[in-house]
């Protein structure tokens, strides 16, 4: 095939000018005038000053203020006191927690070597367990890449404590040895919170941070009026909340959130990307209820309905699987669930029919066994309405039997 040259020079041109060119992929938000998709970029003192100036987040940044303030003075008085965080899920309390230790570091000399470890990054799983040596020694690592000149790292805040529940004690105890006078600050979500504290409880576990002066600070949670103000904030450009969305529209995603801010956020993307494949100006309420529908967020209502049963069978097995759905956990054996609740076999299989029937829990199996784990969109009313109840009741389940499963995937 004879090509002229002049028309082989062309190509080779248009396709070298081609490959100069950087595409990125299609970013619906752009589409819609946003810089970036809002979700991405990183939190602004400007947005915390705004929501603070709606009175949205001041009670907790408050508290983490107060708490790390307390710890300061503790550390003065050679006292060196730890202290737990927990919050809800789905709450956004781990940016809460990154920015107040910004601004305290900022105003307080004494805690600027201080620093924020992710556990859920250093934890090591190894057969679906935690492994205590190298999780230890990873966060180790971590705080020593800081301890620089000899210099005393003042505290040490552990987000996403959850995955050091199996390895709690131990953790604690090689911290503080290699450590002995930097205070740690963990934040637990509440079922995991719930759930150390009946370990501790179990091992008869009293050290300095169970008895500890400083106590465990719950954070409250967001509200539906809070998620439609956060949600706000991150959809406005000059002040204005941009389109495909409007201010109708985010109450809607607020509404339909089930009070999880990670589930507000997720829909928010959605109803962005199918307003622009379907050439969608503004986005429209029926289209946030469809696409509702089509995450299968159960409702609201029909939760509560199951948490209103006083003392029911249903509502301790639900309690028992909301209590495995953190950090580590991979969800709750059928056997498990029979050695911790003194019911029938039958009446336990009966009412996990009807919670993955509602799309409640969610059913995996690994090894040919069957592990139950609660739909993790319905983790924060999960929180507020069942685990709440659940730890104000003097009936208790036997939580010292829970064990890590080994089986591998």
């Amino acid at each position: 095939m004879d090509i002229p040259e002049n028309l082989r020079k062309f190509v080779k041109e248009t396709i070298n000018r081609a490959k100069a060119i950087e595409f990125s992929s299609q970013d619906p938000f752009r589409a819609f005038g946003f810089q970036k998709n809002p979700f991405e970029k990183k939190v602004s003192f400007d947005e915390i000053n705004i929501l603070l100036e709606k009175g949205i987040i001041n009670i907790n940044l408050r508290k983490i203020i107060t708490l790390i303030a307390d710890i300061d003075k503790s550390r003065q008085n050679n006292f060196f006191l730890d202290a737990v965080l927990f919050g809800y899920r789905g709450s956004g309390v781990s940016t809460l927690v990154e920015k107040a230790h910004e601004l305290v570091k900022n105003e307080i000399t004494e805690m600027q070597n201080s620093l924020i470890i992710d556990a859920k990054k250093n934890v090591t799983i190894k057969n679906l367990s935690s492994q205590p040596t190298f999780s230890f020694n990873n966060i180790i690592n971590e705080v020593a890449k800081h301890d620089i000149h000899d210099e005393e790292i003042p505290l040490v805040i552990i987000d996403h404590a959850d995955y050091l529940i199996d390895i709690f004690v131990t953790f604690l105890e090689s911290f503080k040895y290699r450590f002995p006078k930097t205070s740690i600050l963990f934040v637990f979500s509440f079922p995991a919170w719930i759930r150390l504290k009946s370990l501790i409880t179990t091992i008869n576990y009293t050290d300095q941070f169970y008895n500890s002066t400083l106590p465990a600070i719950e954070l409250s949670p967001l509200d539906k009026k809070a998620i439609y103000e956060i949600l706000s904030v991150r959809l406005s450009v000059n002040g204005n909340i941009q389109q495909p969305f409007n201010s109708e529209i985010v109450e809607v995603i607020a509404e339909n959130s089930l009070l999880n801010l990670h589930n507000a956020i997720h829909l928010t993307s959605l109803v962005c990307k199918e307003c622009f494949y379907n050439g969608y100006d503004k986005a429209y309420i029926e289209l946030v209820n469809d696409i509702s529908s089509l995450l299968d967020y159960t409702s609201f209502d029909e939760f509560r309905s199951y948490t209103n049963e006083e003392d029911s069978s249903r509502v301790f097995l639900l309690t028992l699987i909301t209590l495995k759905s953190v950090g580590l956990d991979i969800g709750i054996s059928y056997e498990e669930l029979v050695s911790n609740l003194n019911i029938q076999k039958t009446t336990i299989s009966y009412h996990l029919s009807q919670l993955l029937k509602k799309n409640i829990i969610v059913k995996r199996t690994l090894n040919r066994k069957a592990y139950y784990k609660l739909n993790s969109a319905l983790s924060t009313i999960a929180d507020l309405y069942l685990i709440t109840e659940f730890s104000k009741k003097e009936r208790r389940v036997k939580l010292n039997s829970f064990t890590r499963q080994k089986e591998e995937l």
